[in-house]
């Protein structure tokens, strides 16, 4: 199993047992949600940095991690919007910022749009739902036979897709393979991993109503928003970032070289410096990286 350095908390959200970090007692508040699939560990390079400025708050969400995993709950983002934000609310957080990564970046849009006066800050980490493109894995996950596909996999095969997430295969160690194997092959939680995917996206991409409650709705938004990109990132198709960063008044987009689908892990240094200037205000901070791609 992965190491967690920090103790498992839990609130009941509605009928939901719901699994939560808490680092740092002072400064802002700050919300980390992970992509599809994950859990809290997705940040565990990340929380002790973050932490020295920041009340960080990590959540696995609806399905995921330990928290509860209901089979015929509501997956959609505006669903899992209003999750955290009932989260947030049982944490008494009337301001935050928000990070997400991949999926859990279209649960932050989401709930940027819906809850504009709550988000101080959003940070997109290779986030979902910023355009209608998606990857040809997840379109082929979103398949209606693909539950079984997953359910077949070998150890060997998940390695490969785990591994596939990274530029450098090297980072990827067995523990963590064996740890989100496990976890994949837990009934509930693929059957919820699936769930959430086939609700918000098909074989041709994003659903409407994803596009309708998000993408066609960027304009809206309020927040500054820094999105982190992995320049080698093949799961999300950076298109989608160059026609968003058009749509979003405030946005900032920095590309992370000789990286892939996970920055926050995989160049972790680089991340916190960058994650932790933006919160901070320090916009002269963010013009240290090389990767750095101003509108």
């Amino acid at each position: 199993m992965i190491a967690t350095p920090w103790p498992d908390r839990f609130v009941d959200i509605g009928d939901l047992r719901t699994r939560f970090w808490q680092a740092g007692g002072a400064g802002e508040a700050v919300i980390f949600i992970h992509g599809l699939g994950g859990s809290v560990e997705q940040w565990s390079a990340n929380v002790d940095a973050l932490s020295r400025t920041h009340r960080v708050f990590c959540l696995d969400m609806i399905g995921c991690g330990k928290t509860d995993k209901p089979a015929h709950d509501d997956y959609s983002l505006e669903s899992l919007a209003r999750f955290l934000d009932r989260f947030a609310v049982s944490q008494g957080m009337e301001t935050f910022s928000l990070v997400g990564l991949s999926m859990g970046g279209g649960v932050c849009l989401r709930y940027a749009l819906d809850y504009p006066s709550k988000v101080r800050n959003l940070v997109l980490v290779g986030s979902a739902a910023l355009g209608p493109r998606m990857a040809l894995v997840f379109r082929i996950l979103a398949l209606p036979f693909a539950e079984r596909i997953v359910s077949l996999l070998s150890r060997r095969q998940f390695a490969s897709y785990v591994r596939s997430m990274v530029y450098d295969h090297g980072v990827v160690t067995d523990e963590m393979v064996d740890f989100y194997y496990h976890n994949i092959n837990e009934r509930d939680a693929r059957h919820a991993f699936i769930r959430t995917l086939t609700t918000n996206c098909g074989f041709c991409g994003l659903r409407k109503e994803v596009r309708d409650g998000v993408i066609s709705r960027l304009g809206q938004l309020k927040a500054p928003t820094l999105v982190i990109w992995g320049r080698q990132d093949k799961h999300m198709p950076v298109a989608n970032v160059h026609e968003a960063m058009k749509k979003i008044a405030n946005a900032r987009l920095v590309f992370v070289d000789k990286c892939a689908h996970n920055p926050q892990f995989e160049h972790h240094e680089e991340f916190n410096r960058l994650v932790t200037a933006f919160l901070s205000g320090d916009a002269p901070g963010l013009s240290a990286f090389a990767g750095d791609a101003r509108r």
